[in-house]
């Protein structure tokens, strides 16, 4: 309730500037004879890993029915070394008909050293229809573990010789599986029902730059705990992909200012990675540890919460701390407002050492456990966004294969 309060304050508090600088300029809503073509790419995974098999389903929309059958041949456009292909392609869109779709995968040629950001376009443009925005596939190398320093492997080798534990063991890419259990939501239709997904993923895990001879600490680098995918996805169905609350016809003028200004929509919705870091070894005994990932920072309601310290990267939040530094006013307006792009605001929103929203159903104790002798490191704990009613509960295997 507390934080159903603060944005009903915020929002309003932001509707006058908000309202003098968009009075100006309403849109004309009437069809102006080009139907437009509209690319997303559909479910949680938003970007490619080059050496997998995976792939991106990409949603076709047209702004109105069409009276003949259409074909329409997308193409990879910078990709002069073949990273991408697309499947189901041309796409054709019968008679009467808005929607089409087609596949994007990699080729695994294993070329790439860092990520890369390929446009989905269109060969040619049928008369009378404009692609409303090129599509950004993004994809990412190979995960490679970080080298480590000769400091970092004097570390190694002390925490072997004081504790008897191998710690090289788990530096580099880790396969983990992650078990995520979302309640039911009556706060928004994107969460309305509960659903538990399994997903297999692989985490970067290395010393951390905070790791002392007396105190091993370890930091993930890439996708810590199996879960960059689907924080990603959260982090959308609460902002830029929220058509109940952020594209109703009564929404807060926040929501249509923040999404022109950074060019943030369904087309564009953001680059998002995250890290780990500061995951002490505490209790060590017998090849054994427990794993304190437990911190306190602010979080979206404005309060020092323990939570799992996640440091986001996301592009669009990038943007507009940018404009913030410029002396954008309206950046700086909604930069702790609903609407904003920080991250922060929208995930991992209560504590994860107390029950703070009555949900004793869902809430678990955080815990995070190694054992050395059986190459086994797992983590729980309850997670929250902004959207939900109640706690998901996360579990997160780490085995050594």
């Amino acid at each position: 309730m507390k934080r159903k309060i603060i944005y009903v304050i915020q929002a309003l508090l932001v509707v006058p500037l908000l309202l003098s600088s968009c009075s100006g300029d309403e849109k004309n809503n009437n069809y102006d004879g080009m139907n437009q073509i509209y690319l997303t790419v559909t479910g949680e995974d938003t970007q490619l890993e080059e050496g997998t098999m995976a792939s991106l389903t990409i949603e076709v929309n047209l702004t109105n029915a069409i009276q003949k059958k259409l074909t329409l041949n997308f193409a990879v456009l910078d990709d002069e070394k073949g990273v991408l292909r697309i499947e189901n392609n041309p796409v054709t869109i019968e008679a009467g008909k808005t929607k089409g779709q087609f596949t994007v995968l990699s080729n695994r040629k294993n070329i790439l050293m860092a990520d890369t950001y390929f446009r989905i376009g269109i060969s040619e443009l049928p008369e009378g229809m404009k692609l409303n925005q090129e599509l950004l596939i993004r994809v990412k190398p190979n995960p490679a573990s970080a080298e480590l320093t000769k400091e970092q492997k004097k570390l190694i080798a002390a925490y072997q010789t004081k504790y008897g534990i191998d710690l090289m063991k788990w530096i580099g890419v880790i396969s983990c599986h992650t078990k995520i259990m979302s309640p039911a939501s009556e706060r928004s239709i994107n969460f309305a029902q509960a659903f538990t997904r399994e997903v297999d993923g692989q985490t970067v895990i290395t010393l951390s730059e905070k790791a002392t001879e007396d105190q091993p600490v370890l930091k993930m680098t890439e996708n810590p705990l199996g879960l960059t995918n689907y924080m990603g996805w959260v982090l959308q169905q609460e902002t830029v992909f929220n058509d109940e609350f952020w594209f109703a016809p009564n929404a807060s003028p926040a929501y249509k200012a923040i999404t022109e200004l950074l060019g943030w929509n369904k087309q564009n919705p953001g680059i998002f990675t995250m890290m780990l870091d500061d995951i002490k070894l505490k209790k060590i005994s017998d090849g054994k540890a427990y794993l304190d990932f437990i911190k306190t920072k602010i979080t979206g309601g404005g309060d020092n919460t323990a939570t799992i310290p996640f440091l986001y990267s996301f592009s669009p939040w990038e943007k507009q701390k940018q404009l913030i530094a410029e002396g954008n006013q309206l950046a700086k307006e909604l930069e702790h407002a609903d609407g904003t792009s920080d991250p922060n605001y929208y995930l991992m929103t209560y504590s994860v050492e107390k029950d703070d929203i009555e949900d004793n159903i869902n809430f678990i104790l955080p815990e995070g456990k190694i054992d050395f002798k059986n190459e086994k490191m797992t983590f729980q704990f309850s997670m929250s966004h902004s959207l939900a009613d109640g706690y998901t509960r996360i579990y997160v295997t780490y085995e050594k294969k």
